[in-house]
Formats: C-alpha cells, sequence, structure tokens
C-alpha cells in the first residue's frame, strides 16, 4: 500500500503519516488505532519494535507499555 492509500483509510494527511513512518512525530493513542485498522493489525503490532535506549537510557531489552507506565508513575514521585 502506498503512504497515500493508509493515510485516507485511516483518515489522515498523507504528510503526517509520513512524519509517523520516519519517526519525525509522537503519535497519540487514537492515531495509533487508527493506523492500526487502516493497516489491519493489532495496534501492539505497531508499538512492539520500541526499544529502551531511545525511550530510557540504559535500557537493553523491548520496552513495553508496562515499562512506560511504570516510568511515568516514577517520576511522578
Amino acid at each position: 500500500m502506498s503512504q497515500e492509500e493508509i493515510a485516507n483509510l485511516a483518515d489522515m494527511h498523507v504528510t503526517n503519516y509520513g512524519r509517523i513512518e520516519r519517526g519525525e512525530a509522537n503519535s497519540e493513542l487514537h492515531t495509533i488505532v487508527r493506523l492500526a485498522t487502516a493497516l489491519d493489525t493489532d495496534p501492539a503490532e505497531l508499538l512492539a519494535g520500541l526499544y529502551g535506549p531511545k525511550m530510557v537510557p540504559d535500557r537493553e531489552r523491548a520496552y513495553s507499555v508496562a515499562d512506560f507506565i511504570a516510568a511515568s508513575r516514577q517520576q511522578a514521585g
């Protein structure tokens, strides 16, 4: 599928989709769900490749949603 086709199915502008695809924009959860629906996949599949070193320093394994929530709670004190 082209970027234009995916963006159309996800009801978003192709420029925004391109920025997300290139990692230049952070997406809100509803955008991830719309993209997953357009791609006929589980939203978790779109998040499965996140790795800790970019998100949390000194992290060598995959970074899960549970890890994100724990880190957010820890920062909040």
